[in-house]
């Protein structure tokens, strides 16, 4: 009888943490998707300037990020929002044709620095297999 009680509570305590889980990777799916919009938005306004194409290849990664959370599809979005944290940081630090938009863009890099740290800190420990792709 202990052990059923014991297993039951277990079980209820995964699932209860699984479902808090997810219910954040929505949040930040959510995150992802908007800062993906004010990237396009930038892009869109900046529509002549050589950098454009590149910010919106960053919101592609992001957004690519918010549609994979909203799946819980973490692993997925975890290298999307790497590849635009890497693509921001080239865009606000690296890229000489990206000068006149990098002060516009650092606060979505900063943003996105954000959402990855804490996609990574709710999922750690969690198994990959299971809890993505």
């Amino acid at each position: 009888m202990n052990n059923k009680l014991i297993a039951g509570f277990i079980m209820t305590l995964m699932v209860s943490q699984a479902s808090f889980a997810s219910g954040d990777n929505q949040h930040l799916g959510r995150q992802s998707l908007r800062v993906a919009e004010h990237l396009n938005e930038i892009a869109k306004v900046q529509d002549s300037d050589l950098c454009a194409g590149d910010v919106r290849i960053a919101a592609a990664y992001v957004q690519s990020a918010g549609f994979a959370l909203s799946r819980d599809k973490v692993q997925s979005a975890s290298v999307s929002l790497v590849y635009a944290q890497n693509e921001l940081k080239e865009i606000s630090y690296n890229r000489s044709y990206c000068a006149r938009l990098a002060s516009n863009i650092k606060p979505y890099l900063a943003e996105v620095i954000m959402i990855k740290g804490e996609l990574d800190a709710q999922n750690i420990g969690q198994d990959p297999d299971n809890a993505s792709d």
